[in-house]
Parts: C-alpha cells; structure tokens; sequence
C-alpha cells in the first residue's frame, strides 16, 4: 500500500451533500470545485455528492457548467470546446439525482443553494444554506444564462470552500468528543 493510501486511511472520514433544483448547474459545480478543494486538505477524508429537489431523471450536467468549471481549470480536456464536442461529454461521469430523506442521514453535512431548497428539505441539525455558511446571499441560479453568469457562481462556490470545509471539520471533530 503507498504511502499516500495509507494517510488517506488516518483521516477521518466525512461527507457533504450539495442541493439545488434540478442537480444539472449549481450543486455539480459545487461538487466538482469542493472535491478539488479536499483533495489538498490532510484533516478528512471527504465524499462530495450533489443532487436536486426537482430533477429531470437521467440528466447531464448543463453545457455552460462544462464550460464555465473548464475556464476555471477543473475540466482538463481541450478535446471539448463546442457544445457538438461536450454532448457526447459526461463530465466526471455526472448523472442527476433526485434529492432523498434517507440522504439526511447519510451525509455529514448538506447544503443548499437557497432557502426554499432548505425548506423543501426541512430543518435538520446537518442542513445548512450556503448563505449561513458564507454570511452570503442564496446562490444564484444560472440556468439558461451566459457563462460568465456560470463562473461567477463558481467562483462564488470556490470562495466558500474554506468556510463549508472548516464547518464540517468541527463538526466531525465534535461527533468524535459526544
């Protein structure tokens, strides 16, 4: 076993969840950028997963959150740059999820893009609004708008990774005491 593998065992293991309407747009960018953000932290060992309240069954993720996570660096592949090359492309493998209340207990930690995804949901001890987290707005939806509307949601997600990672990290820090 490597060295790496085994320090990926040490750590503690944790989970986030984030929500939004349709787990084609906002949720999956956040997923996608949160994983990358982990992978440089040593404290947990975190599973990122995403899904919506109100999903199309079967769905990819959006063309524009392609394109804007390819700007900013988290799609790699030059092989896609118009939307005839991305609709053969199933980004990191995603498929939408219909959000479920057995999730509720599964995850450590969910998040929500907006309010009414956190009333939908209801109000559990491990459901948080990314406006609480942040001291933020709810995040914006940009579906069907322009990339750079795309980016500035991702950018937005990148800049609350430190604050969403640090509250599941006194969370997990906190279940280990009780």
């Amino acid at each position: 076993m490597s060295i790496k593998k085994r320090q990926r065992k040490l750590r503690k293991k944790a989970s986030v969840m984030f929500i939004c309407t349709g787990n084609t747009c906002r949720s999956p960018m956040a997923q996608v950028i949160f994983k990358a953000f982990c992978r440089s932290k040593k404290e947990l060992d975190v599973t990122v997963s995403s899904s919506g309240i109100n999903v199309k069954s079967g769905s990819h993720m959006s063309f524009n959150a392609i394109l804007a996570l390819k700007k900013l660096g988290y799609v790699k592949s030059e092989k896609y740059s118009t939307y005839m090359d991305m609709s053969s492309f199933n980004c990191y493998n995603f498929v939408s999820m219909q959000f479920d209340y057995n999730f509720i207990h599964q995850f450590d930690m969910i998040v929500c893009m907006t309010s009414s995804h956190k009333n939908a949901i209801g109000d559990y001890n491990n459901v948080y609004l990314f406006s609480e987290i942040s001291g933020g707005k709810d995040v914006f939806d940009p579906f069907g708008g322009s990339v750079d509307e795309y980016i500035t949601v991702a950018k937005y997600f990148e800049y609350c990774c430190s604050d969403i990672y640090d509250v599941l990290l006194k969370l997990k820090t906190k279940n280990e005491m009780v």
